[in-house]
């Protein structure tokens, strides 16, 4: 069952929710302000980036933190494909990587 925040109750799970946590935790490592809420990043848009910010951190904020659900990287292999810079979130089918790259492989002994 997926759980999702609807007028501040928890009502299903989406992993996209962790992604928009992980691009705004990103925003704030990086510019030790807290990011703006979802609701004016959909009305506003996101604040400018400091200059000097490489594109591709810039592309990986922006996309984890859409307000909408679908517009987001789906899983975190893809949130990381954005991160290296081997992807560009376009539209849903860029979004979600397949299953066997979404493992993380620590070493050979130990696997996630």
């Amino acid at each position: 069952m997926e759980l999702y925040r609807q007028s501040g109750v928890l009502q299903s799970f989406a992993p996209e929710i962790d992604i928009y946590s992980i691009g705004a935790t990103l925003y704030f490592l990086l510019t030790a302000h807290r990011p703006p809420e979802a609701n004016d990043v959909f009305n506003y848009g996101l604040p400018a980036f400091p200059a000097g910010w490489s594109e591709r951190v810039k592309n990986c904020i922006a996309q984890s933190m859409q307000p909408r659900l679908k517009e987001r990287p789906q899983n975190i292999a893809a949130f990381l494909a954005l991160l290296d810079g081997k992807a560009v979130v376009m539209n849903e089918e860029t979004m979600m990587l397949p299953e066997e790259e979404t493992k993380i492989f620590v070493n050979e002994e130990t696997k996630i």
